[in-house]
C-alpha cells in the first residue's frame, strides 16, 4: 500500500469509528482527539422543538461548526437537523390534532410554526393530507 492508500485507509477507519461512536451515543477517542457527543443536540431539540431553532444557533450553543454539526447529526440519525425538527413538530401536531380541541392555528403556534399556511403545507408534505383531514380521520 502506497502512502496515499495508507492515508485513505486511516481516514476511513476514523470515519467508521466516528459513526460507530456517535450511533452508540458515546464519546470516543481517536488518536489524541475526543469526538463530540451528538446526543446532547438531539436531547436539546427534543426539549425545544417548539421554539425557533436554527442550525447556526445550535452550532453556537454547542461550540461546533454548522458543517460538523450537520454531518455528525446526519451520520448518527440518518436525517438532517432541519428534517428532525420538522418530524418532531409534525408528530406533536398529530398528537394535538387527535387529543385536543385546539384549532390548526393554535397547534401550529404550539409546535413552533407561527405561520399556519406553512404549517399546513409541511403537514401535507409529510402526512399526505391536511391537518383538518387528519383530524377528521381520528
Amino acid at each position: 500500500v502506497d502512502s496515499t492508500g495508507l492515508q485513505e485507509l486511516v481516514g476511513a477507519g476514523r470515519r467508521t469509528a466516528t459513526v460507530i461512536g456517535m450511533a452508540a451515543g458515546a464519546k470516543i477517542k481517536v488518536g489524541k482527539r475526543v469526538l463530540w457527543n451528538v446526543n446532547k443536540v438531539k436531547k436539546y431539540l427534543d426539549e425545544n422543538y417548539g421554539q425557533k431553532v436554527s442550525l447556526e444557533d445550535l452550532a453556537n450553543k454547542f461550540f461546533v461548526s454548522k458543517c460538523y454539526l450537520s454531518r455528525i447529526f446526519k451520520d448518527s440519525y440518518g436525517f438532517t437537523v432541519n428534517k428532525y425538527i420538522l418530524f418532531k413538530r409534525i408528530t406533536e401536531a398529530k398528537r394535538l390534532l387527535r387529543f385536543s380541541a385546539k384549532n390548526v392555528d393554535e397547534i401550529a403556534d404550539s409546535v413552533g410554526m407561527n405561520d399556519a399556511n406553512y404549517f399546513s403545507r409541511m403537514f401535507r408534505k409529510v402526512e399526505g393530507m391536511s391537518p383538518s383531514e387528519y383530524r377528521k380521520r381520528w
